[in-house]
């Protein structure tokens, strides 16, 4: 951003959007974003209506934004020790106090308790307090410790925990572009694919119905915990999606049928051994992009999946967009 090089600076946004900017802002360091409106939908806007409205109503906003004193503000975060125990209750007194605090999705979580917790780090040769990666948009640190708790609230079980270890390092690899994805208006989807052993031991199922399995839909619903909690995306605060943001989800590759057909599973193909366990990660739009009225021509094109650093593969139907990051599954089993 430009007022982290010292240049004063205002963002356009509609209504609805402001404070999301202004949440993001203060994520990056910046505690007064300067935020001017744009009263409708652009898209919804003919030329003539975005230069009319930009020039009576965006543009006086910009200049007050420039050229007035902005106020002093005070850093009100609470900075606490991730292993203090916040909270005391019945499982529906720690499920009520934990949705009104934004922390679960409204679902029934268990208690992260530090036995529950501990239980995940036995899977694990690193201490509690590693930091395995640092997520946007919030730029918090993703610990042992605090992608345990995440875990155990989804209903994960603890052999659970290498999965989610190699996820949260995969969304955090700069290819993944995982703060335009989390913070982007149209409702992307993550998903995560396993391959190898590991697969099979833990029942993670690539048949009919497959992200429906309570295997894989407890790995991906930590994984949206994880975005929330870890990775600060919230709606109405710093969560754009139009429509929301749909519970992530886990999948395996049927590497059986695979090799029967005579093609390398997809692991094998990225270089790794047959029996080495890997994970990939990719977002998706097939469902919830933003509505663009008909009124104005749109041009349509059809987008590919590809994999970091390959030439692209097959095209999706039109209007879709896969982006894949591959990375190495690690921890004992």
């Amino acid at each position: 951003m430009a007022e982290q090089s010292g240049i004063p600076g205002a963002v356009v946004t509609n209504p609805g959007f402001n404070e999301q900017a202004r949440n993001s802002a203060k994520d990056h360091g910046i505690p007064s974003l300067q935020v001017a409106l744009y009263p409708d939908p652009f898209d919804l806007e003919t030329d003539a209506q975005l230069q009319e409205k930009s020039a009576k109503i965006v543009v006086p906003q910009i200049i007050d934004a420039l050229t007035k004193p902005i106020p002093a503000t005070k850093d009100t975060a609470e900075k606490r020790d991730g292993r203090e125990i916040m909270f005391t209750g019945t499982v529906d007194q720690v499920n009520r106090y934990f949705t009104v605090r934004a922390w679960s999705d409204g679902m029934s979580v268990t208690p992260p308790t530090t036995e529950k917790v501990e239980a995940f780090l036995k899977y694990t040769d690193y201490p509690p307090d590693q930091e395995i990666a640092v997520l946007p948009v919030a730029n918090l640190k993703a610990t042992l410790w605090n992608i345990a708790v995440n875990g155990v609230m989804a209903g994960c079980r603890s052999e659970h925990m290498p999965i989610l270890i190699s996820a949260v390092q995969a969304i955090a690899d700069p290819a993944f572009s995982y703060r335009n994805s989390g913070g982007s208006t149209h409702s992307f989807m993550n998903f995560f694919w396993v391959n190898g052993p590991i697969a099979r031991q833990l029942g993670i199922d690539h048949g009919q119905g497959l992200i429906a399995n309570p295997v894989n839909s407890v790995i991906g619903r930590a994984m949206s915990l994880i975005g929330r909690n870890i990775a600060g995306l919230r709606i109405k605060e710093t969560q754009m999606g139009s429509f929301g943001k749909q519970l992530s989800w886990v999948l395996a590759e049927d590497e059986e049928a695979m090799i029967k057909l005579g093609w390398e599973p997809y692991h094998m193909d990225k270089g790794f051994a047959k029996n080495a366990n890997a994970l990939s990660a990719g977002y998706s739009t097939l469902w919830g992009r933003n509505l663009i009225s008909p009124r104005r021509p749109i041009r349509r094109s059809s987008c590919r999946s590809w994999p970091t650093g390959s030439p692209p593969r097959k095209p999706l139907p039109a209007g879709s967009r896969v982006r894949v990051v591959d990375t190495c599954l690690w921890g004992p089993l």
